[in-house]
């Protein structure tokens, strides 16, 4: 390990534990997270956020994991594809939590990457990632680093266990290889998030 790896590895440690008290939160945690999207794109934005709020077509469900090391949390959501039954969007995301009333309120702020998963029409065919054709032969670390980024920003509510969250997501048009010049450039795509974590460690 290099000099400069080693000062980058002290930093992260340095700022984890200064998170502690800020965190006010136990130091670790896993849970479960179950959540409702609504997912806006070009077309409905057009005629405002809120126009198809009522349009079922326009919501997905999902389901995912959470890991939690003080302010820090990491999370991976499955969710249903509002196009098309064959496909699942992955949202992974590294978040940071800010105290707005201690064990209780909390503000939310991340980033991660959308991958999309389209399962295969054929029993013989191999699932494709993001629209890439399968023939393209990427690797999944490079299936990762090039999907599109999303920003996200919300609150979470605590009720000992359980913690209700509101969030609004921002897809970009701009992916982990591009590097973050104008990535938050917006795609047309816009989510609104509603989930339910309940911790189990």
């Amino acid at each position: 390990m290099t000099y400069r790896k080693i000062i980058r590895v002290a930093v992260v440690i340095l700022i984890v534990i200064s998170a502690l008290p800020v965190a006010a939160r136990s130091t670790f945690d896993i849970g479960l997270r179950s959540a409702t999207l609504y997912d806006v794109d070009s077309s409905i934005a057009e005629d405002g956020f809120f126009h198809d709020l009522s349009e079922g077509k326009n919501w997905t469900i999902g389901v995912g994991l959470d890991v939690r090391l003080s302010a820090f949390h990491v999370s991976v959501l499955a969710s249903s594809n509002h196009e098309t039954v064959d496909a699942v969007d992955i949202y992974s995301s590294l978040s940071f939590d800010v105290p707005v009333i201690n064990d209780f309120l909390y503000l939310t702020a991340g980033t991660g990457v959308t991958t999309g998963i389209v399962f295969p029409e054929t029993g013989g065919s191999r699932l494709s990632y993001s629209g890439v054709q399968e023939e393209s032969g990427e690797s999944l670390p490079e299936v990762f680093t090039n999907s599109p980024l999303h920003f996200k920003a919300g609150v979470d509510a605590v009720f000992g266990p359980a913690t209700f969250s509101l969030y609004y997501m921002r897809q970009s048009e701009k992916n982990l290889n591009d590097g973050f010049n104008d990535a938050l450039i917006s795609d047309g795509r816009n989510l609104l998030g509603v989930s339910l974590h309940l911790s189990v460690m």
